[in-house]
């Protein structure tokens, strides 16, 4: 199976696709605060991170993707070419259960947050996959002679063939987000077109 055929597709200048009547609005709003924050002294609190040596312990590999200044997409990648991990980290995420069949929730503390996992299934060439996802802020800018604040979501998400390696992937998911900025820098990356340019149709 295509691993790629399962991600999230992007616009071809990078950014997310955002339903037609809010992705000007959208665009907007960023880019009006990108430029205060630039033209004001703005304050960025990293509220979560990805922990590079709890993914170097887990034997995953990074696959890392910036396309775009106003966000990122990181994949890890273990054994199974078809499992999916990745972190979406931007103004703007999409949630993938849109589009399949909502199987239900699941409550889990994360980075010291109280957070919610939406499970879903769905078909892809005449294959069944279960899903799991969750939001949370990640980081939070603030411009206080603006008297404004943007936040900045991790968008969570881990696809596996059956329910049992969806709950382990989850766990493992968890496990590898940390409470503040990072202690470590980031791994060597492996760069890869797979996770950078996704070719499926999403939403």
């Amino acid at each position: 199976m295509n691993k790629s055929s399962r991600r999230p597709s992007r616009t071809r200048t990078g950014s997310r696709k955002l339903p037609t009547a809010f992705a000007p609005l959208a665009s907007l709003i960023f880019l009006a605060f990108a430029l205060v924050a630039r033209a004001e002294k703005a304050e960025v609190v990293v509220l979560a991170s990805l922990d590079s040596e709890r993914v170097a312990a887990s034997g995953l590999k990074i696959a890392h993707g910036r396309d775009m200044p106003d966000f990122t997409v990181t994949y890890l990648s273990g054994p199974e070419p078809n499992d999916v991990i990745g972190i979406y980290e931007g103004g703007f995420p999409s949630l993938f259960s849109s589009r399949g069949r909502r199987l239900g929730e699941v409550k889990d503390v994360i980075a010291g947050q109280r957070l919610v996992w939406i499970c879903w299934s769905e078909e892809h060439e005449g294959q069944k996959m279960f899903g799991a996802e969750v939001l949370m802020p990640s980081r939070r800018t603030i411009v206080r002679e603006a008297k404004s604040d943007y936040v900045e979501q991790f968008h969570l998400f881990v696809i596996r063939r059956d329910l049992k390696s969806l709950a382990e992937a989850r766990r493992l998911m968890a496990s590898l987000i940390r409470k503040g900025p990072p202690t470590a820098p980031p791994p060597a990356l492996r760069l890869s077109n797979g996770p950078t340019r996704p070719d499926s149709e999403h939403h």
